[in-house]
C-alpha cells in the first residue's frame, strides 16, 4: 500500500512538472519583430561590440556640465528614467541606456549577463559617446552595476546609487532558480503585461504613477524577435551579492539615495551600505519606495545636483611655470580634459618665492622644475597667501620678463584652450 501511495505520488509530481513545462514554453502572442521597428522618434541606437544598445540623450554637452550615464533596474528599461532625467538638463548632460538582454537592446543567448559582465558595457557606452569623467547613476540592479562600473573605470568622476540591489536586491526568490524551466518560466512572467504592472505597483506609495503608457512601454521589450531566448539565458545567470568585496575598491564621491518605505531597504540595511562606503553621502526620501527617482523625481535631481556642486574641487591656482614641465603641462591637460578644474590664474611670483614650492619633474634628464603647489592627485592646489610679495631683483632683468611672459603665455594657452567637443553616433 505504502509502495502504490509512493508511486502515486511521484506520478503526481512527474504530470506538475510536466504541466510547468507546458506552461512556460507555450506560445504567446504573435512572432516578434526587430527591435529598431518598435522604437520612437527620441530613439537612438549604438552598435557596440556586435551589441545594439538602445540609449536616449537629455540636455546639451558642455565643457562645465558633469556627464551622466543612468542606468536602470531589473525587469526594466530606460524609461525609469523618464520622470528624473529632464529635471538634469540645466546642469548636466545624461545618457540613459538599455542593457543588453532589457528594453530594445540586443538579447543574445551567448552573454555575460552578470553584474560585472553589463558594468563592461555600461563603460564601453561611456567611452564610445566620448563621456568624459563621467558619473554613473544606477538604480537598484543599475546600482550594483555602478559599482563595478566605478571600479573597472578610472575615469570614473562618482557614483549615486539609488535603491541599490548590492545588500539586498528585491528580485523574487525564483528568479534566482536556475533549473530548467523556470528560468523560461521567469521570462513568460515578466514578458505578461498585467504580470508586470503587479509586480510594479507594490514597489510604489504612489502606484498611480505605473500608468497604461508606462506599461505600454515596458511592453515593448516582450515584442521584440529576440526576447524569449535572450530572456531565457539572462534569467538562468542571476547572481546576488558579487558586489560587496568590490565596496572597498570604490575610491570617487558616492551619493546614496533611499525611498523611506523601501520595504527592501530598512534603515538599518541603509546604515550599512553607508558604512561599507566611507565618505558616502545618505539621502533619504519620504513618501517614496523603491522607486525614489520616479515617485519623486525632484527631490531626487535636487540631492543629484547638490552633490555633484559638492564634488567639484577648488579653481586652479598656479605662481609659476616654467615652459619645460612636463609634468604640471601632463596635469593641467589632464585638468581640461576631464573638467574638473576651473580656469583661474594668478600672477607670478618671485623667483625667490617660486622656490619654496618647486617640484621636480617626471623627466628628470631635462631638469626642468614646476614651481606649484599641489594638493590633490590629479590637479596642482592654491598656494598659501600668507607668504610675503618681495621681488627677486634678478627678476627686473629685461630678459628676464621676457621668459616670464613666454610663462605668462604658456599658461593661459593651457588654461584656456577650447575644451573638446563631445560627439557622438547620430541616432537611428
Amino acid at each position: 500500500m505504502i509502495k502504490k501511495l509512493l508511486l502515486a505520488f511521484i506520478g503526481l509530481l512527474g504530470l506538475a512538472y510536466a504541466g510547468l513545462v507546458g506552461y512556460a514554453y507555450w506560445p504567446v502572442g504573435g512572432p516578434g519583430v526587430p527591435a529598431r521597428q518598435l522604437a520612437d522618434a527620441t530613439d537612438r541606437f549604438l552598435d557596440l561590440d556586435g551589441l545594439s544598445i538602445r540609449y536616449k540623450t537629455y540636455g546639451e554637452p558642455g565643457p562645465d556640465k558633469p556627464n551622466l550615464v543612468l542606468m536602470h533596474g531589473f525587469g526594466n528599461s530606460l524609461q525609469s528614467f523618464r520622470n528624473l532625467a529632464p529635471l538634469l538638463t540645466g546642469c548636466c548632460y545624461a545618457v540613459a541606456f538599455d542593457f543588453p538582454g532589457y528594453g530594445l537592446s540586443s538579447k543574445p543567448v551567448d552573454f555575460d549577463y552578470r553584474n560585472g559582465g553589463q558594468a563592461k558595457v555600461a563603460v564601453r557606452v561611456a567611452q564610445a559617446l566620448n563621456l568624459a569623467a563621467p558619473v554613473y547613476v544606477g538604480h537598484s540592479m543599475g546600482g550594483a552595476i555602478a559599482v563595478h562600473a566605478a571600479v573597472a573605470d578610472p575615469t570614473t568622476a562618482g557614483v549615486v546609487l539609488i535603491d541599490p540591489g548590492i545588500l539586498e536586491t528585491g528580485v523574487p526568490r525564483i528568479m534566482a532558480q536556475a533549473p530548467f524551466p523556470l528560468p523560461r518560466l521567469s521570462a513568460k512572467l515578466f514578458g505578461d503585461r498585467d504580470w508586470r504592472g503587479q509586480f510594479l505597483k507594490r514597489s510604489f506609495v504612489n502606484s498611480a504613477i505605473i500608468t497604461e503608457a508606462v506599461l505600454d512601454d515596458l511592453a515593448r521589450t516582450a515584442r521584440t524577435d529576440d526576447y524569449w531566448s535572450g530572456t531565457t539565458a539572462m534569467m538562468s545567470q542571476f547572481a546576488p551579492g558579487e558586489e560587496l568585496p568590490l565596496l572597498p575598491l570604490v575610491k570617487v564621491p558616492v551619493l546614496l539615495i533611499f525611498g523611506a518605505a523601501d520595504r527592501n531597504h530598512p534603515d538599518t540595511l541603509r546604515r550599512q551600505l553607508q558604512a561599507a562606503l566611507p565618505g558616502s553621502t545618505l539621502v533619504v526620501i519620504e513618501q517614496a519606495g523603491h522607486y525614489p527617482h520616479e515617485e519623486k523625481a525632484p527631490e531626487t535631481a535636487a540631492a543629484i545636483i547638490a552633490a555633484l556642486a559638492s564634488w567639484r574641487p577648488d579653481p586652479l591656482r598656479i605662481r609659476r611655470v616654467r615652459p619645460g614641465c612636463p609634468k604640471l603641462q601632463k596635469k593641467l591637460a589632464f585638468c581640461r580634459l576631464h573638467h574638473i578644474c576651473g580656469g583661474g590664474r594668478r600672477p607670478l611670483a618671485s623667483r625667490t618665492r617660486a622656490k619654496r614650492y618647486q617640484h621636480k619633474s617626471i623627466n628628470k634628464t631635462q631638469g626642468a622644475n614646476c614651481h606649484v603647489r599641489r594638493e590633490g592627485p590629479e590637479c596642482p592646489g592654491r598656494v598659501p597667501e600668507r607668504h610675503s610679495q618681495e621681488q627677486d631683483p634678478r627678476d627686473r632683468v629685461p630678459g628676464q620678463r621676457r621668459q616670464a611672459a613666454g610663462h605668462r603665455h604658456l599658461v593661459r594657452q593651457l588654461l584656456h584652450a577650447p575644451a573638446p567637443r563631445r560627439t557622438h553616433p547620430a541616432g537611428v
